[in-house]
């Protein structure tokens, strides 16, 4: 069975895995969850925005994770009322020997764009997004039948790359981050 893991970004570019051990239902009152990092790390330039998995075939796995809800003065009745586990997760295909990879991580910071084949930790691809600007938001979304990453410059460009080869499909002046300030400043007045 596999532990459940924990992946930090960081503002200086690193990825930290913590691996979870939580206890049975029955003992979770009684014993605490202990966390031990796993020595995978990735790095990359600038701060950390966006990381998201995708399977062997490069689709988007969805985030897979339980709700965690307070226990009210009637808690035990709507607790049997209110199912808190997903329902469903998809799985990648794996293969039958387990050596191969079979997922990937999709990283974008503010300079840098990286995808990862887990479990190798290798770098199968690396992208250099700006040269003088920075990143101000990175997105990895769905889009039709592909998963993109969508990333918006400190100089106004809007850029888009396909996952998990980081090739290009458009750049577009937009509106430069300085221009967007104004414009929220003169809303608001």
């Amino acid at each position: 069975m596999a532990l459940p893991t924990a992946w930090l970004g960081t503002s200086l570019g690193s990825i930290l895995t913590i691996s979870l051990s939580i206890p049975e239902n029955d003992l979770r009152k009684a014993n605490v969850v202990q966390s031990a990092p796993t020595g995978a790390m990735f790095r990359l330039k600038g701060s950390i925005l966006s990381m998201s998995l995708l399977d062997c075939n490069g689709a988007l796995i969805p985030y897979s994770f339980e709700s965690w809800r307070e226990d009210s003065k009637d808690g035990k009745e709507k607790r049997e009322r209110t199912p808190t586990k997903t329902s469903s997760t998809k799985m990648s295909p794996t293969n039958p020997d387990g050596l191969c990879d079979r997922q990937f991580i999709a990283i974008a910071s503010e300079k840098q764009a990286g995808v990862f084949a887990l479990p190798s930790q290798n770098c199968v691809y690396r992208k250099k997004l700006v040269d003088f600007d920075f990143i101000v938001k990175a997105e990895i979304i769905s889009m039709k039948d592909s998963v993109c990453l969508i990333c918006y410059a400190s100089n106004g460009h809007l850029m888009v790359f396909t996952l998990p080869s980081l090739k290009p499909l458009l750049e577009v002046d937009f509106l430069p981050l300085a221009d967007l300030r104004y414009v929220r400043q003169m809303v608001r007045q």
